[in-house]
């Protein structure tokens, strides 16, 4: 299984580069981690990014995870409603 650490700060101007950096290191059948304990800034564009991601693997049957969430980013999800998609019951 890959880790990809994801940056610390993605305001809506990373939403695209995150975007790139994830298509590229995602596109083999691998089960995928991402590594959230950096992340210290979180706009809606970049967490729809990473639910589209853990959304399209998951329906091709791929598995991916979101590990060590930082409490931004744990926040960020709670908030936008995706603390589930994500696998976190708890906020």
């Amino acid at each position: 299984m890959s880790t990809i650490q994801i940056p610390e700060d993605l305001g809506i101007e990373a939403a695209e580069p995150l975007l790139e950096q994830l298509r590229g290191e995602a596109k083999g059948k691998k089960p995928l981690k991402l590594d959230g304990s950096k992340v210290n800034r979180l706009h809606a564009a970049s967490l729809q990014v990473l639910a589209a991601l853990v959304l399209q693997r998951r329906g091709a049957g791929l598995e991916t995870q979101i590990e060590n969430p930082s409490d931004e980013f744990k926040a960020a999800a709670r908030i936008c409603g995706l603390g589930g998609l994500f696998g976190w019951s708890s906020p």
